[in-house]
């Protein structure tokens, strides 16, 4: 990986648009003195940054650095992951946050299977080897942004018991659902949710 200064660029751009649009939906989401807000129209952000609006509202930052890496590992993003010029944690953290994922992007994925072996990891501290659980995911309520998705495997960089089955309902694409045991989350319900997604065609395997 390099430092490419025109990537450093569009990496501070895209954060600029974030850091406008996030100063935006404060001020037009401030309520008055009636605790009333400002009319329907000021809940939808400008066209300009729209894009930026819809595809950062990620509930799980790790989660997120995930669909990073699987964006580029379909033929997005190439230059993602070009050597920063800081080795800082919080600085590589900073670029790979001011990455711009637009619904089309999210749209294009269809395997979700983050492993500690990703170039995302690597990116964000080169010496990171999954001993510790800063980078892992601890929630998968984002899998709702990733529509297309056919196949999820969970084996790695997730907390304990992270996995809600219940999210496998909503994602319409599925196929194929494949995790460790470990990572899912304990629930009465589970048996039932396996039943009503294997009986909806989807191959479920947890071990």
């Amino acid at each position: 990986m390099r430092y490419n200064p025109m990537v450093a660029s569009q990496r501070h751009g895209a954060a600029t648009e974030f850091d406008r649009t996030m100063r935006w939906t404060e001020a037009t989401h401030r309520a008055d003195e009636h605790g009333n807000h400002n009319g329907v129209a000021r809940s939808t952000p400008p066209f300009a940054y729209r894009e930026y609006f819809d595809a950062m509202q990620f509930a799980d930052r790790n989660f997120r650095l995930a669909c990073i890496d699987a964006i580029h590992c379909v033929g997005h993003l190439p230059d993602v992951f070009d050597e920063p010029e800081s080795d800082a944690f919080a600085d590589r953290i900073a670029l790979l946050e001011a990455v711009v994922l637009t619904d089309e992007l999210l749209r294009q994925l269809t395997r979700f299977s983050p492993d500690g072996g990703d170039d995302v990891y690597l990116f964000a501290d080169p010496e990171w080897g999954a001993e510790n659980d800063e980078l892992y995911i601890s929630r998968f309520d984002d899998l709702v942004l990733l529509p297309n998705l056919e196949s999820i495997w969970v084996h790695a960089v997730t907390n304990e018991g992270a996995f809600d089955l219940s999210l496998l309902l909503e994602c319409r694409s599925l196929k194929t659902f494949r995790a460790d045991s470990f990572y899912v989350k304990p629930s009465d319900a589970n048996d039932q949710i396996i039943e009503r997604l294997v009986a909806g065609g989807v191959d479920v395997r947890i071990d």
